[in-house]
Formats: C-alpha cells, sequence, structure tokens
C-alpha cells in the first residue's frame, strides 16, 4: 500500500557581493563566519497512510491593494505551496521586483506574516493548527505592482 510523503529542502548561503572596479568584474564570494556556514536542511516525513491526496492549482496575479487567496477547501491533511514567479503576468513576460506578503490565519489582511522575493517559495504543511487549514486561511498581498503566482494545494 502506497503512503504519501513530502520532502522538503531549504538551502541558504550567506555571501558578499563585491563591485566591479577597473578591470576586476563583479564577484560574489561566500561569507568566512562560521556563523552563517551549513545553514540548511532536508525533511522527509508521510502526509497519509494513504494516496488519496488530491492537488488543486490556481495560479493568478495578486494585484497592489487587493487580497489574493486559493479557493477554500481543507488543507488538514495535505500542504499549501506558493511560489512568487517573479512576473507581472500569466505569460512571463514583465518582470516584477515587488515582493509577495504572505498572511497566514488572519481574517484581514492587515497584518504581514511572511514576505517572499522573486523566484522563491513557501510550503506549508499538516499536521496544522486550529485556523490555519484551510486554503483560504493563507491571504496573500503585493508589496506594488501585480505578481503572477503559483499556488497548489493537496487536500
Amino acid at each position: 500500500m502506497a503512503t504519501t510523503r513530502l520532502k522538503v529542502t531549504n538551502g541558504l548561503e550567506v555571501y558578499h557581493r563585491i563591485a566591479a572596479a577597473d578591470d576586476a568584474p563583479q564577484v560574489d564570494v561566500a561569507t568566512s563566519d562560521s556563523g552563517a556556514s551549513g545553514l540548511g536542511s532536508v525533511g522527509d516525513f508521510q502526509l497519509q497512510a494513504d494516496a488519496s491526496l488530491t492537488y488543486t492549482t490556481r495560479n493568478g496575479v495578486v494585484g497592489s491593494g487587493s487580497d489574493f487567496s486559493a479557493s477554500a477547501g481543507s488543507i488538514a491533511d495535505g500542504f499549501y505551496y506558493i511560489k512568487h514567479t517573479g512576473f507581472q503576468d500569466a505569460a512571463k513576460t514583465t518582470a516584477t521586483t515587488s515582493y509577495l506578503k504572505i498572511c497566514v490565519g488572519q481574517s484581514s489582511s492587515s497584518t504581514d506574516t511572511f514576505s517572499i522575493y522573486p523566484g522563491e517559495s513557501m510550503t506549508f504543511h499538516a499536521p496544522f493548527g486550529a485556523g490555519i487549514d484551510s486554503a483560504d486561511d493563507y491571504i496573500l498581498l503585493s508589496s506594488s505592482g501585480d505578481i503572477f503566482v503559483e499556488i497548489t494545494t493537496a487536500t
């Protein structure tokens, strides 16, 4: 019998960008500070003891000054994945530098909980607490301008 598992990885590198000067090009150099080395993780765990998750994709534009959320649905045994594509439109022709604000478990979008930048993504997964176990408990806002996001939920 199949089980449904989730593997989540996280990598982090702190570096210094040295600007181009004279005949030397711009270069990125990893920090030598031992407190900033070896950061990252890999998690591999079971979501369900069967293979019965249903996956829903909702991509769309988070407009400046308007709330956006995935359609309602329990994610109590699954996950919520959100990606900031780095673009303003579905065709991915117009880039954006705006950051995406993610409010979790808020009845309104007045409180910014997390922010992610172009190209970043976040995954929230079971087990969830009360009030954050439905796709519509995650409210998305743009810092400015439009942001095209990709959302996948598993229920």
